[in-house]
């Protein structure tokens, strides 16, 4: 991770002039700075002149400080410049200002605004039920709903509405639900016109909270619990599912696989597992991806061979796991996978009324 870091955000500046102010001067150069990244700051000066400064650090290690090159020597910089110069490089201002209204209110809960990393106009779903093979578009609003009513915000009364979704870059690091990426840091703040609707944190995906610093499990409970209240029981596509044994959900799977039928494909997977495409390579201006992947075409065929059961004793009762041999055939352009082969696969019932959805499926165990 390199480049030349450049911004006119007020904040982001006294940031960066802060820790540049704190950092301590060394005797010696530090060593193997070869092999760390390395970005350029340049100042504007007041007096018309200019200053430029060579900061080495490790871009996967925030935590970890940076070392300033400068025409009078070297300097060992606070942790504090290594999160602000990373996240200049991986959310790169769309602009330095704030919305003035968005900025009061995020600084209610403690959130200071560094610059808008982007905005954009989005239509609200026309309902937060989810039907089987959707886009979990759904799923992504009811999520994120669920933080935004732990502030006494609520996006249902806006359902299938137009409105305005800014994120910024925010100064303070998220609190202990985001791991490692606590310094990966931004609001998003959801407004119909001049109203804002919803607000939240986040990091990446569904690594989020409410602007209380609440995770999202201290809000809505676990995933397994939450789900059960976006699926409608009575629909028919859920009782067709909610009939099938999970060995004849996986061989519904695969058959959907052979004849090229997405939307079977899609209709057999989990909200949880359909929920995965919302963030796969999303770039950092998007809150989420809109439409599924085309389909690749890469299989030709799919037969199962075999199919039996794991053993998943310890785990919730609403969990099964197989092993199945399918026999796949692929087109002469993809490097591997013609032939029979092996494929595990975990099964998961999202409701005790609606049957059994793929989950997640791998080469191993």
């Amino acid at each position: 991770m390199s480049g030349i870091v450049k911004t006119s955000s007020p904040r982001v500046v006294s940031l960066i002039s802060r820790s540049i102010r704190e950092a301590t001067r060394l005797v010696s150069p530090p060593t193997r700075r070869e092999t760390w990244d390395i970005v350029v700051m340049s100042f504007d000066l007041r007096n018309g002149r200019s200053a430029s400064y060579r900061y080495y650090f490790m871009a996967s290690l925030t935590s970890e400080p940076g070392f300033l090159e400068t025409p009078v020597g070297w300097f060992l910089a606070p942790n504090s410049l290594s999160s602000i110069v990373k996240s200049l490089l991986v959310f790169p201002p769309a602009t330095v200002e704030v919305d003035p209204i968005d900025d009061g209110f995020l600084q209610k809960y403690g959130w200071t605004a560094l610059y808008t990393i982007s905005s954009q106009d989005l239509a609200l779903p026309g309902s937060l039920i989810h039907h089987p093979g959707e886009y979990p578009t759904a799923v992504y609003w009811a999520y994120h709903n669920e933080l935004c009513r732990d502030i006494a915000l609520d996006l249902r009364p806006y359902l299938g509405k137009k409105v305005t979704a800014r994120q910024y870059k925010v100064a303070e690091p998220l609190p202990g639900f985001a791991g490692s990426r606590r310094d990966d840091g931004r609001a998003v703040v959801i407004r119909d016109g001049d109203q804002i609707i919803g607000s939240w944190i986040y990091a990446y995906g569904f690594i989020a909270g409410s602007l209380k610093g609440h995770s999202w499990q201290e809000v809505a409970g676990t995933w397994d619990e939450w789900i059960g209240g976006l699926i409608d029981p009575n629909d028919p596509k859920e009782k067709e599912l909610a009939r099938l044994s999970p060995e004849e959900l996986i061989r519904t799977y695969y058959d959907g696989v052979n004849r090229h039928d997405q939307l079977t494909v899609l209709q057999c997977q989990s909200r949880r597992a359909l929920s995965n495409f919302l963030f796969d390579d999303l770039p950092p201006t998007n809150l989420y991806k809109q439409g599924f992947p085309a389909p690749s075409g890469s299989i030709v065929s799919a037969r199962v061979l075999e199919l039996r059961p794991v053993d998943t004793s310890g785990r919730s009762q609403r969990t099964k796991a197989f092993e199945v041999r399918v026999d796949l055939k692929v087109k002469e352009n993809v490097a591997s996978g013609n032939g029979p082969s092996t494929r595990f696969l975990n099964l998961v019932q999202e409701t005790p009324t609606t049957g059994w959805r793929l989950d997640s499926q791998g080469t191993g165990p």
